[in-house]
Order: C-alpha cells, then structure tokens, then sequence
C-alpha cells in the first residue's frame, strides 16, 4: 500500500487554527470552533469547558525546522491494502492542546513530544564545534 500526498488545488494556507482535546468526538471534519468553543486567557494558561468538563490549555509552537498539515481523504479505499490519497488542506505552525482539570506543563506528552524535535537535531547534527556548545 502506498500513500500519495499532493497539495490541495486551491493551494495550502497558513491558516488552520487546531485544537488537541483530551477526548474522542466521532466525526472528521470542519466545526463551528469560533463560534462555540472560546477559551478564556488566565496569566499563564487557557481554560474553558468542553461538554461541562473544565478544560486547562497551552498554545505551543512547532519548532522552527518543522511545518504541521492537515490532509483530507476525498474517498477512502474499500481495503487497506488499496492506495490511498491524500491532500494538504491547511498548514499550521502553533496549536493548543488541552488537559482535563490539570495546568499543562512541560511533562506532558505533547511539550515532550515537542522537545524531541530539538533533540533529534542534536543527535543527528554533524558535530560542528560551533553547534556542540549550543
């Protein structure tokens, strides 16, 4: 099975604004966000409710060396040994993920997740004296 991955006709835009909720909703697609979801800005945190739930939130941004994308799949294959295709709908550079009740911090999965980003690049850097120090 291959994936096949092209941009949207209308080109891609930067302006896809993502939320990571700590739960499941069974449906794929656009949401009146704006209209019914509003978080209220606390000193160093988000906080709003989801379906009564209190919910406890942190905008982050993706690296620099990284770009996030939203990808649509106009008709899914009957098998899953069948291709698929797939295409670029949006981009985003920064989303909020959201905890139950708990202030997001550092230790979370998501930062960390994030934080791999940085220290692949480490790893995998050549060495330079210059990128060693850093």
């Amino acid at each position: 099975m291959s994936i096949h991955i092209g941009s949207n006709s209308t080109g891609a835009r930067k302006s896809a604004t993502l939320h990571l909720l700590p739960c499941s909703i069974v449906s794929d697609g656009p949401a009146k966000v704006q209209q019914f979801f509003q978080p209220k800005e606390n000193t160093d945190m988000l906080s709003t409710t989801f379906r009564g739930r209190e919910l406890a939130g942190k905008t982050v941004q993706l690296p620099e060396s990284h770009q996030g994308i939203i990808l649509s799949e106009p008709s899914r294959p009957f098998t899953e040994d069948q291709d698929r295709s797939m295409k670029i709908t949006d981009t985003f550079d920064s989303f909020t993920y959201w905890n139950l009740q708990t202030p997001p911090s550092d230790q979370d999965k998501v930062a960390r997740a994030l934080q791999w980003a940085t220290l692949a690049s480490v790893i995998h850097d050549n060495g330079t004296e210059e990128n060693i120090q850093q």
